[in-house]
């Protein structure tokens, strides 16, 4: 018989906890556990929330043997605690970074992407992730929630997506990181039709990303 997993109320009695943002489905606070920083998410008692914080809590524990996403400290019936992720959001680091800082960083996003879609997961929200990307000694994404089983992921696709829209494609065009949508779209076409890996390089090369 495996154990009983603590409520967010029974976690938070023994281990204080400061309020940090509202999210659509959940509540996040930060607090110290085991000597490190790190972040709960408890469920919102609405329907909608309901079991969120355990499927992201299921793919949190396959992902992060891929290095992807923050790292899962405890799993509760209605919340889950990560670790604290230390960065800038991703356009925000953009804006700032230099051009080879930038292509690091957004290489490391296409790979954790290109993980994701071989292991057959869509994270979803790849096509508007500036809340979800942090970029600080290393690239982590966070907010998981929404990730399910998908025989045809979409988390290169959607991050692409993401990189063509206005104001990515300005800032990458101001860094000296010009490619073409066109071009892009017919890749990515290609891509889908089996995943391949001459299909994924092909897309880091046309958007300037292959060192």
């Amino acid at each position: 018989m495996g154990l009983k997993m603590p409520s967010w109320n029974e976690f938070a009695k023994a281990n204080p906890a400061e309020y940090f943002a509202r999210g659509q489905r959940s509540f996040v606070y930060r607090l110290k556990y085991d000597g490190k920083e790190a972040v709960a998410k408890a469920e919102k008692k609405d329907r909608d929330a309901i079991c969120r914080a355990l499927n992201e809590a299921k793919w949190l524990g396959l992902l992060n043997k891929k290095g992807i996403g923050a790292k899962l400290l405890i799993e509760g019936s209605d919340f889950i605690l990560v670790e604290f992720v230390e960065g800038k959001r991703i356009l925000e680091f953009a804006e700032k970074a230099g051009k080879e800082e930038l292509r690091k960083a957004l290489l490391d996003v296409m790979h954790q992407c290109r993980a994701m879609d071989k292991l057959n997961v869509s994270k979803e929200e790849m096509h508007n992730p500036w809340k979800h990307i942090i970029v600080g000694k290393k690239v982590v994404m966070i907010d998981f929630e929404k990730c399910h089983y998908d025989i045809h992921p979409k988390n290169v696709t959607q991050f692409c997506q993401f990189l063509m829209s206005k104001k990515p494609y300005a800032l990458l065009e101001s860094k000296g990181m010009q490619f073409s949508r066109k071009k892009i779209i017919l890749l990515l076409k290609e891509y889908k039709q089996g995943y391949s890996k001459a299909g994924f390089k092909a897309l880091l090369y046309e958007l300037c990303l292959q060192p």
